[in-house]
């Protein structure tokens, strides 16, 4: 099913070899689970087009993405851009917080949205087999994230050379990149 503006996410998308992708939004208010999707947008936030963002408003939810390495796996999150929805002010800069799923903290921070443009972090965490936590906002809704970059290996592959083919979720283009034959590509599928 094509994705439009506002279509969930699909639970499935960027699962593959080795790795279990999840999106939720969160209140800002309680913690809990707000909706257990995300979203896409086409366009609008600054110059990105295929977005992921979630929430039902700008100022109640913060929006997250889980890289859960299956048994005998472990992931590393490499990148991500940050775009600014039409340039409001509730995401004039992008407050992010990534975490081992066990709680290491591997970054935390803002920076600008650099609206008409967007931000592009370079992350590169070192790999955890628990899994990282990708979270922003307060403002998930007016902030969307595109390009999102992961690399999945085997535990115990040498940590000083990268897996030859790396996973890279490129939500903006909606596939994976780069995937080694063993791997599958991953296709988008929005829920109605």
């Amino acid at each position: 099913m094509a994705c439009g503006n506002g279509s969930q996410i699909g639970q499935n998308y960027g699962d593959g070899t080795g790795i279990d992708v999840s999106y939720r939004s969160i209140a800002n208010a309680t913690g809990a689970t707000a909706e257990n999707f995300l979203k896409h947008w086409a366009g609008s936030y600054g110059d990105l087009t295929n977005v992921v963002w979630g929430g039902s408003d700008p100022t109640s939810t913060r929006s997250e993405i889980r890289l859960t390495p299956l048994a005998g796996f472990e992931v590393a999150l490499l990148r991500f851009d940050a775009g600014c929805y039409l340039n409001r002010a509730s995401c004039q800069t992008l407050n992010y917080d990534i975490r081992s799923i066990g709680g290491t903290v591997i970054g935390s921070g803002s920076t600008p949205t650099l609206h008409p443009s967007h931000a592009s972090l370079t992350i590169n965490s070192g790999y955890f087999s628990d899994g990282i936590v990708l979270q922003w906002g307060p403002d998930g809704y007016d902030t969307g994230l595109d390009n999102i970059a992961f690399d999945v290996r085997a535990v115990g592959a040498p940590g000083a050379v990268p897996e030859p083919a790396s996973w890279a979720m490129m939500i903006g283009g909606f596939g994976l990149v780069g995937a080694a034959s063993r791997r599958r590509r991953t296709v988008l599928t929005c829920s109605a």
